[in-house]
């Protein structure tokens, strides 16, 4: 209700210190209107709301106390069949220009994030992808499996707290990637085949790598605890990720 005594029906989005946020239907546009303006704001389920300038119901919506799980599948052009080898981000040589790529896991990984401010959060992430490769040359060789562990650590800017169901933000991912290029073999080749191992990414069977990404993503719920997120980045582990997450309160977050 207005101070002048007047009513309007609305939906009411969200109310910062000093304005409530709201759409008239059908009209799909956000107005305003000054908490000074008003007497009070009555929801459908009864509630009376006072508005007090000293209140902000966006203070709950940032991703202080927040934990945040995700998991996702993502697309890695590391692991396509003819990657391409050396540098920064793919740090392991290919020994044989003569292969055919058979099998491919894609990029399956999970991140835990947790809101340290209303804007910035840490998290744990670890990935695992793997492909099947097999030279085309020598029939003595069957074939084998590449793999890559990812374990990193992410550090999150979270951009917009305006809306309590749409999260995006700009990040930087640190962390290591655990190679492993293992021959496999069946049938009648195969003591042949384990016996001369042939490794066609790496010089050794294993390997441990760093990994730097620099990431962009955005998460869209559907209630308070369910959504979907989708993330690019430049660097390791994936081009593009998305899947599902789950979001859980763990303290009441405070305005900053």
């Amino acid at each position: 209700m207005f101070n002048v005594g007047s009513k309007i029906r609305v939906k009411v989005l969200y109310v910062d210190k000093l304005k409530v946020y709201f759409k008239e239907p059908p009209d799909k546009d956000i107005e305003t209107v000054n908490k000074t303006e008003l007497t009070d704001i009555k929801y459908a389920n009864g509630f009376v709301y006072s508005p007090d300038l000293n209140q902000d119901s966006l203070m709950n919506h940032g991703q202080k106390g927040h934990l945040v799980i995700n998991i996702g599948v993502g697309y890695s052009p590391e692991f396509d069949g003819d990657v391409g080898f050396g540098g920064l981000f793919f740090p392991v040589q290919r020994n044989s220009e003569y292969f055919s790529c058979y099998s491919i896991i894609p990029n399956i990984g999970g991140t835990v994030d947790y809101g340290l401010t209303q804007k910035s959060s840490i998290g744990l992430a670890v990935s695992y992808q793997s492909e099947v490769v097999q030279d085309n040359d020598y029939s003595f060789l069957n074939a084998n499996k590449i793999s890559r562990t990812n374990f990193a650590v992410r550090f999150l800017k979270h951009l917009n707290k305006r809306h309590p169901n749409f999260d995006n933000y700009f990040g930087l991912r640190v962390g290591c990637s655990y190679w492993v290029d293992k021959p496999i073999s069946s049938g009648e080749n195969q003591n042949l085949a384990v016996s001369i191992p042939f490794y066609y990414f790496l010089e050794t069977p294993n390997s441990l790598v760093p990994s730097i990404q620099f990431l962009f993503g955005m998460r869209f719920y559907f209630n308070d605890t369910i959504g979907i997120h989708i993330e690019a980045g430049i660097g390791s582990p994936y081009l593009v990720e998305s899947g599902i997450s789950f979001r859980f309160k763990t303290q009441k977050g405070k305005a900053n």
